[in-house]
């Protein structure tokens, strides 16, 4: 398998495609960190900015993975551009202040902050684990309150409701923030 993708990848490269790579990073190591500049972007997951808030919806273990894959690829391909892709639990958003220690890796060139659409195995989880879109859009607002600078710098964006982007727009002057739903939602149910 890992023979075929590589020789996607190298087809992808002649033909000068560009790909991503969506990714939890558990399996990144010092062997195989060479074989991610194939891509364009890599995108890692996160439920959370702390060890319990991560470890907590992907399992024990995880946040410290993604932290030393990280620590990896920092070490030997800062160049690489790593997005975390972050999907926040009520508990998640308590502790938003925490994403911004991942501004200290240089390969981080930003961090996408979701409210979580309700479907598939989200729809599993208790209730009180996801928060409403308001208190989502309140987090986010304090967050922004406290950090904006740090936010424009650092390529934030923050997904949700159209009206949380128009808001985050006209008060903060934040403009990467992507819609939730800019996409059909037919058979997603």
């Amino acid at each position: 398998m890992l023979l075929l993708f590589s020789r996607i990848m190298q087809y992808n490269q002649k033909k000068q495609i560009k790909a991503t790579i969506t990714t939890n990073a558990t399996q990144i190591n010092e062997e195989n960190v060479d074989f991610l500049g194939a891509f364009e972007q890599i995108t890692i997951s996160l439920d959370g900015f702390t060890n319990e808030d991560n470890d907590s919806v992907r399992g024990a273990g995880i946040f410290n993975k993604v932290k030393r894959a990280l620590s990896i690829i920092e070490l030997k391909h800062p160049e690489y551009k790593v997005y975390l892709n972050c999907t926040m639990s009520k508990k998640a958003l308590d502790n938003l202040e925490k994403s911004l220690e991942f501004a200290k890796y240089k390969c981080v060139k930003g961090i996408i902050i979701n409210h979580p659409l309700i479907i598939g195995n989200a729809k599993k989880q208790d209730e009180k684990f996801w928060e409403s879109s308001r208190y989502y859009l309140e987090k986010i607002i304090s967050f922004c309150d406290n950090n904006l600078d740090k936010i424009k710098n650092y390529n934030y964006n923050f997904s949700g409701s159209s009206m949380s982007s128009w808001y985050l727009q006209y008060k903060y002057g934040i403009k990467n923030y992507a819609p939730q739903f800019e996409y059909c939602m037919a058979s997603c149910f």
